[in-house]
């Protein structure tokens, strides 16, 4: 599958692609898509449909997905999301946030102090569904996150909600 991780600041994947359990390659995982970055572990196929339906500004028909979860961060500073296969957004309520078949070697190298970079690595190497390069996206200052960062659940769930066309 993969493995994503991010610190509040950097956001760090491996880039191996696996098929029928063989290594099949190396891809990007991180995607510029309108309205900030996504990036993408699961399935190829389903992630790059769901780049594509963030392309076509999210529109109500979502596609069907078989294996995906991605991050999403805005690049106007809001709250960074999760998207599974429904592509309902879910908000990060902290960090460090990790997702992919390495998750638990890159959170327990997090919480014992790596950066999100260093996590993928170590993830790379305890995982077999990780490796290649590590990709990263490096948000600029006046955008990090932190621990500490307070979000509004409230008013987020009521603009996801709106955005979803349940309450205007």
């Amino acid at each position: 599958m993969t493995t994503i991780a991010f610190d509040g600041k950097t956001l760090a994947t491996d880039s191996l692609v696996t098929y029928d359990d063989m290594r099949a390659g190396t891809i990007n995982k991180i995607a510029n898509v309108v309205g900030g970055v996504l990036a993408t572990a699961g399935n190829q196929e389903d992630g790059l449909l769901v780049v594509q339906w963030f392309n076509a500004g999210r529109k109500e028909t979502r596609p069907v997905l078989t294996s995906f979860v991605g991050l999403f961060i805005p690049n106007d500073g809001s709250a960074p999301q999760e998207f599974g296969e429904k592509l309902i957004p879910m908000a990060i309520p902290k960090f460090p946030w990790v997702a992919g078949t390495g998750k638990s070697f890159a959170l327990a190298a997090m919480l014992a102090g790596k950066d999100a970079v260093e996590a993928v690595r170590i993830a790379i190497q305890l995982d077999i569904y990780s490796g290649g390069d590590v990709n990263c996206y490096e948000m600029d200052k006046q955008h990090h996150y932190s621990v500490a960062t307070s979000l509004d659940l409230d008013s987020w769930a009521r603009s996801a909600a709106a955005e979803s066309g349940k309450i205007n």
